[in-house]
């Protein structure tokens, strides 16, 4: 019988942790910065947090993965209706072909994991300020073994 009071126990504690954890949308989740040149060796995002539960949601701690740079969150805390920016850097100095990178946000809602992605490795067509830009061709191990065998 003690068994059964203490397992009801904790079921009402973890249902009472659930009910509180914030609702919280993001303007966008995976951010597609497209082609980046050789050059651009960072680039800069600010997403967009919206508190849509009727309590206050904090964020504990913003988590970088490899290449991040968090630049700003709030600390203090995001009221009710209100929104609240996470801005992050992401060095791509050693990043080429296809990427995508992401960091945690721990807090008061569920833990989210927001992504950027795109594509670098790209050079420019024209000397000026008004180039377009163009992947580079990747050549791939197979293709490179073919020709060899030849």
């Amino acid at each position: 019988m003690k068994r059964v009071a203490y397992i009801i126990f904790l079921l009402s504690l973890a249902s009472t942790a659930i009910a509180q954890q914030s609702k919280c949308s993001v303007d966008n989740e995976n951010f597609n910065v497209g082609i980046l040149l050789q050059e651009d060796t960072a680039t800069e995002h600010t997403f967009v947090l919206c508190n849509e539960s009727t309590d206050t949601m904090y964020i504990n701690r913003v988590e970088p993965t490899c290449n991040f740079i968090i630049k700003e969150w709030p600390k203090n805390g995001i009221a009710p209706d209100m929104t609240g920016n996470i801005t992050v850097e992401l060095n791509t100095s050693n990043i080429f072909g296809d990427f995508k990178q992401h960091f945690y946000v721990y807090g008061t809602m569920p833990t989210m994991k927001l992504f950027i992605s795109g594509f670098r490795g790209a050079t420019a067509t024209n000397d000026d300020e008004n180039y377009t830009a163009k992947p580079l061709k990747s050549k791939d191990k197979k293709t490179k073994k073919k020709k060899k065998r030849k």
